[in-house]
């Protein structure tokens, strides 16, 4: 069943705000959005906890791009958000990316590696990973981004 478009929105500070403020500050981008949506209902969006107290999930799937997965783990190093737990979902790489994971999982704490021997692809790989996860928020990262 189809509910139309969704949005979330991710506020630092617990706060209520008017639907019709976020539409007036909208990027036109996002317009079709707010179109959808029934200005004068008087509606509230309400963050419920402040986002500094979530730890994310960050899980990827990888085969064989070790030089990719690199990149894509060091932009989570460089990243000021503390509360982060990494996930690599490894689907039987052939590469480096064995001993690049290990290295990291024996070197920080909050990254596990898990490997499989026969290749499963990228949708059962991510399958599993979720079911390894702990926390409420769930990012999901190419081993290319």
């Amino acid at each position: 069943m189809d509910h139309g478009p969704h949005l979330i929105l991710l506020l630092y500070k617990r706060q209520s705000i008017q639907l019709k403020d976020v539409i007036n500050k909208a990027p036109e981008d996002f317009q079709h959005f707010f179109d959808h949506i029934n200005q004068n209902s008087g509606q509230f969006l309400t963050v419920l906890t402040e986002v500094k107290d979530f730890t994310v999930s960050i899980i990827i799937s990888t085969y064989n791009r070790a030089s990719l997965l690199k990149k894509a783990v060091q932009s989570i190093l460089n990243q000021t958000y503390p509360h982060w737990k990494l996930y690599i979902g490894d689907d039987g790489s052939s590469d480096e990316t064995e001993e690049f994971c290990h290295t990291l999982a024996e070197k920080y704490p909050n990254i596990s590696y898990l490997r499989w021997h026969d290749r499963v692809g990228v949708h059962l790989t991510l399958e599993r990973l979720q079911q390894s996860i702990d926390t409420e928020l769930v990012l999901y990262l190419a081993d290319d981004d």
